[in-house]
């Protein structure tokens, strides 16, 4: 009797976020606005689908306190500079920060996946216990 059922609400989105996320093949910066469009302030939610999670939350607190809420999203794409997961989130990721630069916002958010790899300028990884990719676990 859930609405929506376990087995969908995985997927439910409210329908807040028809045409706010870039699709996979899409470098597009797409951008959605939430809040008061008078708003003095400026809030950006900028990441992959863990920032997704956040845009219901975030939208009633723009709309509580009278803020602007511009959202910058794309599944699987983080929007930390020289991680790499799918082929187009580098384009993505510029498009998004090009934007920005235009349009500073008084607070920036991002949010994303702790499961990217670091790579350096040739798209190498980088060594180092951070990049997760690189971790060993031993279960004895």
């Amino acid at each position: 009797g859930l609405v929506p059922s376990l087995a969908g609400a995985r997927m439910d989105r409210a329908g807040i976020l028809a045409g706010c996320v870039a699709h996979q093949g899409d470098s597009t910066a797409v951008r959605c606005r939430f809040g008061s469009p008078d708003a003095t302030r400026t809030l950006v939610l900028m990441g992959d689908s863990h920032a997704m999670m956040w845009v219901l939350p975030v939208v009633r607190t723009a709309e509580r306190e009278g803020w602007r809420l511009v959202t910058l999203l794309k599944g699987g794409c983080s929007p930390v500079l020289g991680t790499k997961w799918v082929a187009d989130c580098a384009s993505w990721r510029r498009a998004a920060l090009a934007w920005l630069q235009e349009h500073p916002p008084e607070l920036l958010v991002m949010a994303h996946s702790d499961d990217y790899r670091l790579v350096d300028r040739d798209g190498k990884p980088v060594p180092g216990p951070f990049n997760r990719t690189e971790r060993k676990i031993t279960l004895k």
